[in-house]
């Protein structure tokens, strides 16, 4: 009966999750050229313990299938593509972190127009 119990609360978290996202796609510039590289992370101001992460195309474009909806912090970095990637450009390392980047979006289903993030090098 226990068990029962916990596959069936287990579930229901399993739909709470799925039900609490959706698409997302959008583009990040670096001072008004596309980032070719990285990743882009979106973390739910509402539960913290909903976050994605993408990577970035080399157009700039991004695209999460699963991205918490509502209001959400993001961070963008390209350190990971150091070393391995021609198109590895440098950012200021604030964007790395959502506590710093000062970027956020309102994610809501069926969203008519792409997300775009806009970074500076300075």
């Amino acid at each position: 009966m226990l068990i029962l119990a916990l596959l069936l609360t287990g579930c229901r978290h399993q739909a709470a999750i799925e039900s609490s996202r959706t698409a997302a796609q959008g583009t990040v510039t670096l001072d008004g050229k596309p980032l070719p590289c990285g990743s882009i992370s979106l973390l739910s101001v509402e539960n913290p313990m909903y976050r994605v992460s993408a990577l970035i195309r080399s157009d700039g474009s991004f695209s999460v299938a699963d991205a918490p909806k509502g209001k959400v912090n993001v961070a963008i970095e390209t350190e990971t593509a150091r070393g391995n990637n021609p198109n590895y450009v440098p950012i200021p390392k604030r964007y790395g972190d959502v506590k710093t980047s000062g970027l956020s979006a309102d994610i809501q289903p069926d969203a008519a127009a792409p997300f775009a993030f806009e970074l500076k090098s300075k």
